[in-house]
């Protein structure tokens, strides 16, 4: 029987024991970053009613009324309306007989935006009790098994399990996971639209505590086997999706406080994609939940489209125009009445009621200069658009329209920016080639596919899958390199050639080897089969890099444990490589530096055979800066082979390594440890660097990351409409203009401007020369064409 856990039940020696705990680590660590909201898990100390509960809806039942038509009358319009049948109903003034009839077409106008308005927020009503009332497993305090609650009946404190297939119904801390390793890949395509995967992990320390329900559900209880008492201590809401700081403290433990990092949070919206079972405390429920507070900030309660901006403008205007033709007319008046009342005494005088009158019958005698007519059409237009137009459209099967502005939005959008990847590309990466620094070796042993990628651009149609999967597996080089993994590689993959070039005793081929199978967040998800495992990743680059090492003869198995990574050398050539026999081998990791966009790198400290490595992989500008040597011979030509991927379109990672000595190692991770703990960014990048300096640069890899269906003809129309599309990615600068021009970004004739600079003189010396025209428009000077202009930037 596992041991159960027990933590301390809630009370006032719980209060002061939370308040040391917080008092402690402010002294201990006093930034303003600091983790100062403790919790235990269990404790419901907030008496809120259903505290998770979410809402979108901008009205309730009793508020929209006066709401809808607060929200009205911010269109000029109809204000102007309301009080011309105001004027209406003036007998000395009115053109109707004192009877409002200008509310009837008014009227109408409200009843079809509020009909609308309504529509959208009942949807909104219905999509929020759907959410709130989702079923969540609940682990019971002192019990055995878990019970089914609402989605909005959780709280801060509570302990829940969640399964596969899941969606996290609260921003949680992962306690552990049913998973030897703590591992859990998330889905968070509701937060961020990406469709890569994200790791995460329960920390060592507490991954072991729970095994069961029953083990969860002592988490508050005195009476546990093992009365291990853990505070979970973290900062207040905020909106950031990549960063969290945090710390766990069991009672006992000599080394205190355990830092908690992003890696160890879930956010509200993510889905659990891999483990089958795993137990989480819940830190922030409803609006305080990142994708809330995100939503919130972005999304106003109540705004005008731009159409209706603009609407008002010109009924601003219109109605300038019209107050001063009134006016025009009241003084006319004034001025001939004075000047008749002298030639004829005996007539009364006019006085100032009598001006006021003409004005305000001039004004409603001119109220048609402010159509109501189209804005009634407006209204009904929106709506006919929205519920039989685009939800009905053949051409976009599965789309639905929220809100019926989004036509009118749609038709004023000027500018589109665009990620690359999974956007214009389909995200399905194959590996090219590899190379690794050796002075000597070409820049890739895969000439055939610079010369062919080099020398035309390709189309949407020549950028496309290679051949069926059956095809592939048939000329693949080892039928034992795992199913899931055969759509990773190209199927002219140079493996052979990359033997016979590297040899067997080259020191380069046997580092980049392994940090292709190691240096990444692959793990294999359980299966019925497990002779056709399934991997996941946070990226399909290491996909494709994990399946180039099955080709080459290193097959990922697994991770048996959080620090341990399982391959198989199915090849000779490999166990030579790795000086290792043909078989399993276990590789202890003993540190993962995950990527981020700052360092642009990703590194794990590993023993392999008696030695300690640091294995890393990034970007060739982040790496190169991290290099020790930059003038090597081989260094250059490594370089010179990326700028061949790149001008190829291939998207590049470059790799490198460095050797620990035990003490020195000590030394860098507790500095590192102490730093996640203290939540200084600045001590945790200093921390990294002195962990990834000094690199040895070994090799690069080139993958492919193929184009989108019809993605040149999509661009080459709104190009063709006025809008102009900017396209955001990673890559290199040669790889980001070859997509370009493969996707159709950059016109044949366009004129291309590169400003690679963050310099403020060099960059207005580039803004300032000429740009001559193409020489198709230079022999006919006197068209009046003007030239389709591509610019790229950098820095």
């Amino acid at each position: 029987m596992a041991p159960q856990v027990s933590f301390a039940a809630s009370g006032m020696e719980d209060e002061a024991f939370l308040e040391a705990d917080a008092a402690e680590v402010s002294l201990r660590y006093p930034q303003t970053s600091t983790p100062n909201r403790p919790i235990v898990p269990h404790e419901r100390r907030r008496p809120l009613r259903n505290p998770n509960r979410v809402k979108t809806a901008k009205y309730t039942f009793l508020t929209f009324l006066p709401l809808n038509l607060w929200h009205q009358f911010h269109v000029f319009a109809n204000l102007y309306f309301l009080c011309m049948a105001g004027l209406q109903m003036l007998p000395w003034i009115s053109d109707s007989g004192g009877r409002p009839y200008i509310l009837l077409p008014l009227g109408f106008v409200l009843a079809v935006t509020a009909v609308k308005d309504g529509l959208e927020d009942y949807n909104r009503h219905k999509a929020d009790a759907e959410e709130n009332s989702r079923d969540a497993a609940l682990v019971v305090p002192d019990g055995e098994t878990c019970s089914i609650v609402r989605w909005e009946c959780l709280r801060v404190g509570d302990v829940i399990r969640l399964s596969r297939g899941d969606r996290v119904p609260a921003d949680v801390v992962i306690l552990t996971s049913s998973d030897d390793d703590g591992q859990v890949f998330v889905g968070t395509e509701n937060l961020d639209g990406e469709t890569s995967l994200k790791p995460k992990a329960a920390l060592p320390e507490t991954n072991r505590l729970i095994v069961s329900d029953g083990d969860a559900g002592n988490l508050n209880s005195k009476h546990g086997i093992c009365r291990t008492r853990l505070r979970v201590c973290y900062e207040a809401p905020c909106e950031s999706l990549h960063s969290f700081h945090g710390v766990f403290q069991i009672e006992g433990r000599s080394d205190g406080l355990l830092p908690l990092s992003v890696d160890q949070v879930i956010f509200r919206g993510s889905t659990v994609e891999t483990t089958s079972k795993l137990w989480a405390v819940v830190i922030y429920t409803g609006h305080e939940t990142r994708i809330l507070r995100n939503a919130m900030k972005l999304k106003p309660r109540y705004k005008l489209s731009k159409l209706m901006l603009c609407y008002n403008k010109h009924i601003i205007c219109l109605f300038a125009i019209q107050f001063a033709l009134c006016t025009i007319t009241a003084t006319l008046y004034l001025s001939l009445s004075l000047a008749f009342l002298e030639r004829h005494l005996y007539l009364p005088k006019s006085d100032a009621l009598n001006v006021i009158e003409v004005f305000g019958a001039q004004l409603l005698q001119l109220t048609q200069f402010v159509p109501i007519s189209i804005l009634a059409t407006l209204e009904v237009v929106k709506v006919i658009q929205s519920l039989l137009v685009v939800d009905r459209d053949p051409e976009m099967p599965g789309c639905k329209t929220n809100t019926c502005t989004i036509m009118e939005e749609l038709g004023a959008v000027r500018h589109v920016f665009t990620d690359k990847t999974g956007t214009l590309t389909e995200n399905v990466m194959l590996l090219k080639s590899l190379c690794i620094a050796r002075p000597g070796l070409p820049a890739s042993p895969s000439s055939r596919l610079l010369d062919s990628a080099s020398a035309e651009p390709e189309t949407s149609s020549r950028r496309t899958r290679p051949t069926g999967l059956s095809d592939f597996w048939s000329r693949s080089m080892h039928e034992s390199v795992p199913r899931c993994l055969q759509g990773h590689v190209a199927t002219d993959f140079p493996a052979e050639e990359l033997r016979t070039e590297w040899g067997t005793k080259t020191n380069e081929g046997r580092v980049l080897l392994l940090a292709m199978s190691v240096c990444h967040s692959v793990m294999a998800r359980p299966q019925e089969y497990p002779a056709d495992p399934v991997l996941d990743a946070s990226s399909p680059d290491e996909l494709a890099l994990v399946a180039g090492a099955a080709m080459l003869g290193v097959v990922f198995s697994d991770r048996p444990a959080s620090n341990r990574v399982r391959l198989k050398v199915e090849h000779a050539w490999a166990a030579d490589v790795l000086g290792c026999a043909v078989g399993d081998v276990d590789v202890t990791v003993l540190m993962v530096l995950p990527f981020d966009s700052d360092r642009k790198r990703m590194s794990v400290v590993v023993e392999f055979h008696g030695e300690t490595l640091l294995l890393c992989k990034g970007a060739d500008s982040a790496m190169a800066g991290a290099a020790a040597g930059d003038g090597d011979a081989a260094n250059l030509e490594l370089m010179r082979a990326v700028d061949s991927y790149s001008e190829a379109g291939l998207r590049t990672l470059v790799f490198g390594w460095k050797k620990f000595d035990p003490r020195e190692l000590e030394e860098l991770l507790t500095e590192y440890r102490d730093a996640c703990i203290a939540a200084s960014p600045e001590r945790v990048r200093e921390a990294t660097e002195a962990l990834e300096s000094g690199l040895e640069l070994v090799g690069c890899s080139g993958v492919e990351d193929m184009l989108q269906p019809r993605v040149p003809e999509t661009l080459a129309a709104l190009r063709n409409h006025g809008v102009k599309v900017w396209m955001l990615t990673g890559d290199k600068l040669e790889t980001a203009v070859n997509i370009g021009h493969s996707a159709g970004l950059f016109p044949a004739d366009s004129n291309s401007v590169v400003l690679d600079t963050t310099d403020a003189a060099e960059l207005s010396e580039m803004l300032d020369f000429p740009r001559p025209l193409p020489p198709s428009v230079q022999e006919f000077p006197l068209v009046d064409v003007a030239p389709q202009r591509s610019v790229v930037v950098t820095g």
